[in-house]
């Protein structure tokens, strides 16, 4: 007999949903998702001949919002494994949550019902798994994977380490060439370690793509999204690449896929088209469950064996992935925060040994006198205000030349003598002497940010740089972000590890991303600037950034502005000036920006950047670039 009954007709599919028992055939809907299924567990590839579904009771209990098909889908699962059912509607959805913070809660939705609730579910519900896919069929086929994963054949786990990233030694792919172990093997957990974005997962030679229709379908300009390249019809922004070297997510052949890079999972924040998510890529291909950073990753070596021990333990996901975010806590905070899509009570089989023997190990890297108190509160500012926080600066890879910091510091310390030993020769010269201490001050922040800025443009830059990884999480509270107005935003304190004078304190949405970086003192001057912007290929624009200064004071340095990885993407070169706010000074400081014709159209990520009295503010800006014969 028949275990499964596919439908065409929608209709008739939720009836039978909804009249599903156990004794009958388990309803699915028509479709490639459902017909990859049958490809992965048939030998033949006959949708006549997929297996049986195995109910198990569950605990914790299955909530549901969206259409009545959508509700449908959702009761299938809670019979399946002896789960109570609510269906409400997602403006709903967080004061349910906030009541069941200490459940198993599988909350199923269409991406756009997920939406609809305004921000990570996960947030009210930390055992929480959102079990969704892009569309009917992709959301019964996912369910229907999840009851047969106990009787599939066991799997070992494989690792995907990037080359630049530590313990791709170890790995079991770190390029293209091994894809095989990704799409021809499966896996119980498949490891994904590496650099990314909503859209995509990197090898430094090729690419898992999370779009499972065609790259030459064309998508229309939405409101409020960031369109990568390949929604615009010219490719994929990976301008290195061919097009065979990608691959799509949905080709992966795994039970879970963890995917340690930024901005996986996106359900409720997700600012690119749910077209393009790689994570549901994963899910309309074996996965049956994701697990993933919601938002910005901090790039953590540990997290992965956290997550295998547990399942490993016999946790269910959703009790698993609780553990990961409390071992996030100590790691990244806020940019350790990871979300389940998938029934969070599933208890995932043990491993297989592993199937792959490496050949290759190391392939981958007197008294005071009295003088003029004025003199001596100068003194004090330009040395521990403005001095000292530039050669912390250089622990968080802003280049500065030592030498030229070395002199500088000579000098303060020539007028400090000259302030305050008796009988200094200098003493007559102190207001000369602290002028020109103060010119310098300025210069060098100039050519160090004129530095900053040249690394940014000219690599795949990050705030921090490498020395990100040594930061640990002082504080976080709620702030509304000042862009998409949403309640994701956060306002984060990190401290280096050993230098304690390096604080970075961060201005992070889960929707936007950061909104704001900065090094040096919490009272600072006020910046402020548009985070997303559209832009034409040719024609010339500005982009500005209005600054406050709340002192009482002069401020001085330089402001700069550059496109992130600039010189790759090809476009025009860094620009930094000199720049002085007087006390309580407002002012709009603009920066040319004509995005040139060999720029490729995508978001394209620029910052403006401002070191003043040694303070370092980093504003991202996304230019969604369009083509020329885009409707403007």
């Amino acid at each position: 007999m028949q275990r499964t009954k596919i439908y065409s007709d929608i209709e008739l599919f939720r009836r039978a949903a909804e009249e599903w028992s156990r004794e009958r055939q388990f309803p699915l809907l028509a479709g490639p998702e459902t017909a990859r299924a049958a490809h992965w567990l048939t030998r033949n590839g006959d949708v006549a001949d997929l297996p049986a579904v195995s109910p198990e009771p569950r605990p914790g209990v299955v909530v549901s919002c969206g259409d009545g098909a959508v509700a449908a889908i959702a009761g299938l699962l809670a019979r399946a494994t002896d789960r109570s059912h609510e269906h409400v509607a997602p403006s709903e959805v967080p004061g349910l949550l906030a009541h069941r913070t200490g459940e198993l809660v599988a909350l199923v939705g269409l991406p756009d019902d997920i939406e609809a609730i305004g921000d990570w579910p996960g947030q009210w519900a930390p055992a929480l798994g959102v079990v969704t896919a892009r569309g009917l069929p992709a959301l019964a086929a996912l369910v229907y994977r999840s009851l047969i994963l106990p009787d599939l054949p066991t799997a070992p786990d494989r690792r995907l380490v990037h080359p630049s990233m530590p313990g791709s030694q170890d790995a079991d792919v770190i390029s293209y060439g091994e894809k095989d172990l990704l799409t021809e093997r499966p896996s119980r957990v498949l490891a994904l370690r590496s650099h990314g974005r909503e859209c995509c997962v990197h090898l430094p030679d090729g690419i898992i793509c999370g779009r499972s229709d065609s790259l030459d379908t064309y998508h229309e300009a939405q409101p409020g999204r960031r369109l990568p390249s390949c929604m615009l019809g010219t490719g994929c922004f990976r301008l290195d690449l061919d097009p065979e070297d990608r691959i799509p997510a949905r080709s992966l052949t795994a039970s879970v896929v963890y995917v340690h890079a930024c901005d996986p999972v996106a359900p409720g924040v997700n600012a690119m088209p749910h077209s393009v998510n790689v994570a549901l890529g994963f899910l309309d291909g074996t996965a049956v469950a994701v697990v993933g950073a919601v938002g910005r990753q901090r790039a953590d070596p540990d997290a992965e064996k956290v997550l295998v021990d547990a399942l490993n333990a016999g946790l269910r996901l959703g009790e698993a992935v609780t553990l990961l975010n409390e071992h996030g806590q100590g790691a990244g905070g806020e940019m350790s925060v990871t979300g389940l899509l998938g029934d969070p009570a599933i208890i995932v089989p043990d491993a297989a040994v592993s199937d792959v023997v490496h050949q290759d190990a190391g392939r981958a890297m007197p008294a005071a006198i009295a003088v003029d108190p004025a003199h001596i509160d100068e003194a004090r500012y330009l040395t521990g205000s403005v001095l000292r926080p530039l050669d912390v600066l250089r622990w968080a890879d802003v280049p500065a030349d030592r030498a030229e910091l070395a002199r500088i510091d000579d000098a303060a310390l020539l007028v400090a003598q000259a302030c305050l030993q008796a009988g200094h020769p200098a003493a007559g010269q102190v207001p000369t002497l602290l002028k020109e201490l103060a010119d310098d001050l300025v210069s060098v922040q100039h050519r160090m940010l004129d530095g900053l800025a040249g690394n940014a443009y000219g690599t795949w830059w990050q705030f921090g740089g490498p020395a990100r990884t040594v930061y640990r999480q002082d504080s976080a509270h709620a702030e509304r972000c000042p862009h998409c107005g949403r309640p994701s935003g956060r306002r984060v304190v990190y401290r280096h590890h050993v230098k304690e004078a390096l604080e970075l304190r961060l201005g992070l949405c889960r929707r936007c991303g950061p909104w704001q970086w900065r090094i040096g003192r919490e009272e600072a001057v006020r910046h402020r600037t548009a985070i997303d912007r559209i832009a034409y290929v040719g024609e010339p624009g500005t982009v500005t950034m209005t600054l406050e200064n709340p002192f009482e004071r002069t401020v001085r340095g330089a402001a700069a502005f550059c496109f992130v990885n600039g010189a790759y993407e090809r476009h025009q070169k860094p620009a930094c000036w000199p720049l002085a706010l007087g006390p309580g000074e407002r002012r709009e400081v603009t920066a040319a920006v004509t995005v040139q014709r060999a720029v490729n159209p995508d978001l394209h990520e620029a910052v403006f950047m401002t070191l003043l009295d040694g303070t370092l503010t980093v504003l991202p800006i996304f230019f969604d670039v369009r083509p020329v014969t885009s409707v403007q």
